[in-house]
């Protein structure tokens, strides 16, 4: 779900009019603040792909 949402927002803020952008910008804190991963928008142009890369991050201290 991410992925979608961040391609729109990415489109619309690279080839959008000045409410397009502004929306794209609004969507990408959304998705920062949602999931965490902070692509900038404008970093990734048409062709070019995302590999999702699967990490575990353990916020609470813990014994393994």
């Amino acid at each position: 779900m991410f992925l979608f949402w961040w391609r729109l927002a990415n489109e619309m803020y690279i080839y959008g009019s000045k409410k397009q952008k502004k929306t794209g910008l609004w969507i990408n804190r959304k998705l920062n603040s949602k999931f965490g991963i902070d692509i900038e928008l404008g970093a990734v142009k048409r062709g070019n792909k995302i590999t999702p890369i699967p990490t575990l991050i353990l916020y609470i201290p813990m014994k393994i």
